[in-house]
């Protein structure tokens, strides 16, 4: 058993007694201790950001960089990868490309987050500064404007109801125009004008004016006249045609003024009928070409009005 005096006992006992001490001194002195021995270090762990305690950040997951690639695991490979490697090639590329590709989308999120937390307060923030300083600068200028005297507060005031006067100017410009439109002298069409306006379909919908039995027919009858026309290779040498005529006009004063040439008229009928020929008033083209004629013939002579039709009510040819 060792003695109280022994010298290897007291040297066991000293380390103890010392631990012993430290872990009796508390934590105010220990940072008393180091900030009257280390000021510097005292500062820096002050300058140590706080981490929060809510799980906010993710101690387990680093932050890489955008660039960061860590060690392929499908390089140098053995066993089962390597195979597979031997067999798709193209395996450690994908690798790397999902990698960076999870990378950016992990940066991206955790930017976009950080951008929304600090948008508010940002905002806000910017908000208050705004209104500050509007605030001070009106009141810098209501202060300059009431030291001004009288004739200067009126000149003032004149600036700024002209300047109002020309924004107001400006704007209704730009957006409805300060002159009214201009306005066509000639009408194009009366349905600007009309209360209400009617779509019809003039194939169906349509009457002609003249053929419409709900206006005057301003028809008459030409009594019959017989003609010697010439004569052709399938006729004999004096073939004749006995015809009768209706007349339409396109006013009264036209059939009035026809009635009273009536003679005139049968006589410019009986020399137009005489230049035709057996055989082309034999064929239907040649009767319309002939009623063509008299018609024409006749819109020439007439003063009074114009003869829209002619058309046969009669027609005898021999040969």
């Amino acid at each position: 058993m060792a003695q109280p005096n022994d010298p290897n006992q007291t040297k066991a006992q000293a380390p103890a007694e010392e631990s012993a001490e430290a872990q009796d001194l508390s934590l105010d002195q220990l940072d008393s201790m180091i900030l009257s021995e280390a000021p510097d270090f005292a500062n820096d762990l002050k300058n140590v950001a706080f981490i929060p305690s809510d799980g906010s950040i993710d101690l387990d997951v680093p932050d890489p960089g955008e660039n960061y690639v860590p060690d392929n695991p499908w390089k140098d490979t053995i066993g089962i990868r390597k195979v597979l490697v031997t067999i798709l090639p193209f395996l450690p590329k994908l690798w790397e490309f999902q990698y960076r590709t999870r990378n950016k989308i992990y940066l991206f999120r955790t930017r976009l987050k950080t951008a929304l937390i600090e948008a508010g307060p940002r905002l806000l923030q910017a908000s208050k500064n705004s209104a500050t300083a509007t605030k001070a600068y009106s009141k810098e200028r209501v202060t300059a404007f009431k030291s001004l005297n009288r004739p200067m507060k009126a000149v003032a005031a004149a600036l700024i109801v002209a300047a109002g006067l020309t924004f107001a100017f400006i704007y209704r410009s730009m957006t409805r125009g300060v002159l009214p439109p201009e306005k066509e002298f000639l009408t194009a069409s009366l349905e600007e004008w009309a209360v209400h306006a009617y779509k019809y379909d003039p194939d169906s919908e349509m009457d002609s004016f003249y053929d419409s039995p709900r206006t005057i027919q301003n028809i008459m009858s030409l009594p019959k006249m017989v003609v010697n026309i010439r004569p052709s290779p399938s006729s004999g040498p004096n073939p004749m045609a006995a015809m009768e005529f209706f007349l339409e006009g396109l006013s009264p004063e036209a059939i009035v003024e026809v009635k009273d040439r009536e003679s005139e008229i049968r006589d410019l009928f009986q020399r137009t009928i005489e230049e035709m020929s057996y055989a082309e008033l034999e064929s239907t083209e040649g009767k319309q070409q002939l009623t063509e004629k008299l018609r024409q013939s006749l819109n020439i002579n007439l003063t009074k009005g114009k003869i829209r039709r002619v058309f046969f009510k009669e027609v005898v040819i021999k040969p």
